[in-house]
C-alpha cells in the first residue's frame, strides 16, 4: 500500500461531493489496512487516513463507516479503546478491489478468510499488533511502501516455509521481512530464527529483515545478541538484519552493519582502541587493562566495525556470550535499503 497522493483530488459533481465511483474507491482504500492488520484502533485509523492516504476529516469518516455498516466496533475493557473491524458488507466491497501480481488471484480468497476474534486483542496480541501498525506508519514516512502483507495473509499454499514473518513490506524494489519484538528472546531462539531466515532469504523470498523492538531495553538485548547467536551465519546476520525501535523509525534511524567479520590477535593499534572503548563506555566495561594485556597466545579479539568481542581460548564459546560489546553504527534506514538494493542487483548480475 503506497501513499495515495491523488486521494485529495476530488472527482466531484455538484456541491463538491464525491461521485459514487470515487466514494467507493476511498472506502476501499480506508478499509484495506483494517483487513491487513485484522483490526485497528481509532488513533491508528486516524494516522493511516491522514499520514498514509492523505484524507481529510478522518474522524468523521470512521464514524460514518460505522453508521453505514462498513465497520463494526468492539469495546475493549482491558485497554479502554474502541477496536474497529470489517463487516460482511465491507468484505463484499473489498473483494471488488483490483490487485496486481499474485495478490490478484488470491485476493478474493484472502478477503473471504478474514475474520475477527476478540482473542486477537488480548494483552500480548494487542501490544504486538500496535507495534506492527506503529512500525508501518513509521516506515511509510521514510519510504514509499508499494505493498504490505501481514502474517495471516502469508499462511497459504504459496508461502509454505520454515518461518513466516510478522509481515512483508515491498518498497524501493525490495521485499523486507518485518519482525515485531515485544519481549526479550533467549540466545538459543535467536540462533534458530537466524538459521531459518538464512534459508528464507536464500530462497529469494525477501532481501532483508527489519526487527522492530518495543523499547530501548529490548533493542539493546537484540543488538547485543543477534550477531553472536549463530557463528556459522554471522556474516549473514550482519548483512541482512536491521534493528530499530518505533522512536528511531520515526526519525529514520536504525542499527545496521553490512560488515565482513574478521578474526585476529591483539596488536598495538587495537589495544589503544580497546583502552579507549573501555574508558569511554564504562557501562560496557568487560575487561580491565590487565586482562587486555594478556599474552597474544591466550587471547584473541573478534572484531568488526562497531562491535568488539573478547574470547579466551581456554574458555568455551557458550560461556563467553556475555563478553560482547556492540557500539554505535546507527544509520539512515533509507541508506540501508539502498545498500540492500545494490546487493540484490549485484546478485542478479552474478547469478
Amino acid at each position: 500500500m503506497s501513499k495515495i497522493e491523488e486521494s485529495s483530488k476530488k472527482e466531484s459533481g455538484s456541491g463538491g461531493r464525491f461521485n459514487k465511483e470515487e466514494s467507493l474507491r476511498r472506502i476501499k482504500l480506508f478499509l484495506e489496512p483494517v483487513l491487513i492488520f485484522k483490526y485497528c484502533t481509532r488513533s491508528q485509523l486516524m494516522g493511516i487516513g491522514k499520514e498514509i492516504l492523505g484524507f481529510l476529516s478522518v474522524r468523521w469518516m470512521v464514524d460514518y463507516y460505522v453508521k453505514t455498516g462498513y465497520l463494526a466496533v468492539h469495546r475493549d475493557t482491558d485497554f479502554g479503546v474502541d477496536i474497529f473491524y470489517l463487516t460482511p458488507k465491507s468484505k463484499v466491497l473489498l473483494k471488488q478491489k483490483e490487485k496486481e501480481g499474485w495478490m490478484r488471484e488470491k485476493w478474493e480468497k484472502l478477503v473471504a478468510r478474514y475474520s475477527f476474534d476478540r482473542r486477537y486483542a488480548n494483552m500480548i496480541n494487542f501490544r504486538h499488533h500496535n507495534l506492527l501498525v506503529g512500525g508501518y506508519l513509521g516506515l511509510a514516512k521514510q519510504v514509499a511502501i508499494k505493498a504490505y502483507t501481514s502474517d495471516w495473509m502469508l499462511r497459504g499454499e504459496r508461502f509454505k516455509a520454515k518461518i513466516i514473518p510478522d509481515a512483508i513490506v515491498e518498497c524501493e524494489g525490495l521485499k523486507i521481512a518485518v519482525e515485531a519484538e515485544i519481549l526479550p528472546r533467549k540466545l538459543e531462539r535467536w540462533k534458530t530464527t537466524i538459521k531459518k531466515y538464512h534459508d528464507y532469504v536464500a530462497g529469494g523470498n525477501v532481501q532483508g529483515v527489519l526487527i522492530i523492538a518495543l523499547n530501548n531495553a529490548i533493542y539493546e538485548n537484540i543488538r547485543n545478541r543477534i550477531f553472536f547467536a549463530s557463528l556459522a551465519h554471522r556474516n549473514f546476520s550482519m548483512r541482512t538484519m536491521v534493528i530499530t525501535t518505533l522512536d528511531m523509525l520515526k526519525e529514520g534511524r536504525c542499527f545496521y552493519h553490512n560488515q565482513i567479520f574478521f578474526r585476529g590477535t591483539i596488536d598495538k593499534e587495537r589495544l589503544i582502541k580497546i583502552n579507549d572503548l573501555v574508558n569511554n563506555h564504562k557501562k560496557y566495561k568487560l575487561l580491565n587493562r590487565q586482562e587486555i594485556r594478556r599474552k597474544h597466545t591466550t587471547q584473541e579479539i573478534w572484531a568488526y566495525d562497531g562491535v568488539l568481542r573478547f574470547i579466551d581460548r581456554e574458555d568455551k564459546e557458550e560461556e563467553n556470550k556475555q563478553k560482547a560489546i556492540v557500539l554505535g553504527n546507527e544509520i539512515r534506514i533509507s541508506e540501508v535499503f539502498r545498500i540492500l538494493k545494490d546487493v540484490k542487483d549485484e546478485d542478479k548480475k552474478t547469478g
